[in-house]
């Protein structure tokens, strides 16, 4: 199957609530990146004639999310869970010991949505993306929710820390409870060899605007069994006659795609989609209750920035491809519509809309990298 990748110039190797009037301090833009965060809680109580132990926990393993200039907060991340109950029940002539426990490790993947307002006050939550597996008596197992990382962290506000900014959970107040978790906004410019990847920043924003611009002619002058390999080659090719250069795939998206099932989040098995008949659009399929599964890859190139522009663009091509899917989901396409789609085998001027998307991908990395170098440009001087 042949995939989209990305083209560049590269060295060998919350909360629903509306924000209130008012434009939120341009410092708090930007990337966040957690530095911690684990909850922990003990409880035990008496229920008539039962003792009723429970721990529960998680470990916030990373974190990171974006505040847009209206103070929308989008991210991501990923915690481990802990749950153990146990109930210790004395019925007179015996006793009875029950236990829930999560099957582990079970760590879970988030999303993260929330405000920042004017005033600095954050609302935030997570929502985890699939249920935690717990076992009954050593024996039964069932599926339970997972819970909101961050705990509906209250009274919430933007500090400063020296040059920093961060935003922190209030310590619980309940006893036996233990709640933290923090997260401080990213200085693109604090890394190291800063001038360096200001130079790569550069060459690679020159790289995309050709490539951006090869993409564009390519589109104008489809034919008839054109391949979107064929187009990606061209592009490839002219590059490297433009630049003088090699051109290397530094990234690409889709792959084997799978498929997840009701039956995912048990036994860690992808469904198998081959064998059903296709259902014309509108009609009943089983398959339009599955989740997608689509996988990436990138090569790391020792640039910080540029991992960090690849990454985002395999993501941003996931992102399109499972919209694509919810039309099959939504009973807008049949399957072999979309197995056309994402086995990038539509030919002709129907390459447009893969190559619309590369477009719309390549512009969102140039606006990355010109972010960048106006941040951080200024302190290293073109040669």
């Amino acid at each position: 199957m042949f995939v989209s990748a990305l083209l560049a110039v590269m060295p060998s190797s919350a909360s629903a609530a509306d924000p209130p009037r008012g434009k939120i301090p341009d410092k708090y833009v930007g990337d966040w990146r957690g530095v911690s965060g684990e909850m922990s809680a003990k409880t035990t109580e008496r229920v008539r004639t039962a003792t009723i132990t429970k721990v529960i926990g998680h470990t916030i393993k990373s974190f990171s999310f974006t505040v847009a200039p209206d103070g929308k907060i989008t991210g991501s991340g990923e915690a481990s869970y802990t749950y153990d109950q146990e109930i210790d029940a004395d019925l007179l002539v015996s006793r009875q010991r029950r236990t829930r426990r999560v099957e582990g490790p079970a760590t879970v993947p988030f999303t993260i949505a929330g405000q920042i307002f004017p005033d600095g006050r954050v609302e935030i939550q997570s929502t985890p993306k699939q249920q935690l597996t717990v076992i009954d008596n050593g024996k039964d197992r069932r599926q339970m929710d997972a819970w909101d990382v961050f705990m509906a962290s209250g009274d919430l506000k933007v500090k400063e820390d020296g040059p920093k900014l961060i935003i922190a959970a209030a310590p619980a107040t309940t006893p036996n409870v233990k709640v933290e978790w923090k997260a401080e906004k990213v200085d693109k410019c604090a890394i190291p060899n800063l001038c360096q990847e200001v130079a790569k920043a550069r060459e690679l924003l020159e790289s995309y605007t050709a490539t951006k611009a090869l993409y564009e002619k390519a589109k104008q002058s489809l034919k008839s069994g054109d391949t979107f390999a064929k187009i990606q080659n061209g592009v490839k090719a002219a590059l490297e006659r433009k630049t003088g250069k090699g051109v290397e795939v530094s990234g690409e998206t889709g792959g084997v795609i799978r498929y997840k099932d009701s039956g995912y989040a048990l036994t860690g098995r992808f469904a198998d989609p081959d064998g059903y008949p296709n259902k014309k659009a509108g009609e009943a399929d089983p398959r339009r209750s599955w989740d997608v599964d689509i996988p990436t890859r990138t090569s790391p190139s020792g640039y910080t920035i540029v991992d960090q522009v690849s990454a985002a663009h395999e993501q941003a091509h996931v992102d399109t491809m499972t919209q694509a899917f919810q039309q099959f989901k939504d009973r807008k396409w049949d399957w072999n519509t979309w197995q056309k789609y994402s086995s990038f085998d539509l030919t002709g001027k129907d390459l447009a809309t893969y190559i619309d998307d590369e477009i719309k991908h390549y512009d969102n990395g140039m606006k990355f990298l010109k972010d960048f170098l106006d941040k951080c440009g200024p302190s290293c001087p073109a040669p």
